[in-house]
């Protein structure tokens, strides 16, 4: 079968075959399927900064960081790294791996900050672990890419980044200490994590 970098090129494909769903399941998974340690980052203030600044300039501000951010990934075992509208998500070979990357990230776009605006870059994170799908045009599918989403928007302050439960489970025992548990609800709905500051 021709090797498709669209999942959802290769979904349709399926479908045009008439392909049975536990063999479409089993093909995709083959296809896309990886087990990565998965990071969400979450921009803050740049989203703010475009009532000031306009579209082309947060553009211009999201491509500036997207160049920083993958030659600081790739020294991190970074396997994808997409742009979205709120930030960046990205696929790492493990936790400590993202978690690494991450903090590397934090220290530069700090320092460094590309936004033309006075309010300062409000970065936040966090990171899922799992198999997850991941396709090199349209990002990363997945339970734990999920998870790390809702983390991120809904828990998240600037300067954080969290853990889900089983992205704590892979990260390294001596960059544990770091982590403090927590469990809030949102929207009646209990939740377990692990909280870092940067």
């Amino acid at each position: 079968m021709q090797r498709y970098e669209s999942l959802y090129d290769f979904v349709n494909l399926l479908l045009e075959r008439n392909v049975d769903l536990p063999t479409m399941h089993r093909d995709l998974w083959d296809s896309f399927g990886q087990t990565c340690a998965v990071v969400v980052l979450d921009l803050e203030n740049l989203r703010e900064d475009t009532r000031e600044l306009g579209l082309t300039s947060y553009l211009g501000q999201l491509v500036a960081l997207r160049t920083t951010l993958m030659s600081i990934c790739e020294h991190f075992s970074c396997k994808e790294m997409h742009t979205t509208e709120s930030g960046f998500q990205g696929a790492f070979a493990s936790v400590t791996k993202a978690f690494e990357a991450i903090t590397a990230a934090n220290t530069i776009l700090r320092t460094n900050s590309t936004t033309e605006a006075t309010t300062p870059l409000g970065l936040r994170f966090a990171i899922g672990h799992g198999r997850v799908l991941v396709s090199p045009i349209d990002g990363i599918i997945g339970e734990e890419m999920t998870t790390a989403g809702h983390l991120v928007r809904d828990f998240a302050r600037n300067g954080e980044v969290l853990l889900s439960e089983r992205a704590f489970a892979d990260l390294e025992f001596r960059l544990r200490p770091s982590f403090l548990k927590m469990s809030r609800q949102f929207m009646g709905v209990q939740h377990q994590y692990y909280l870092g500051r940067l």
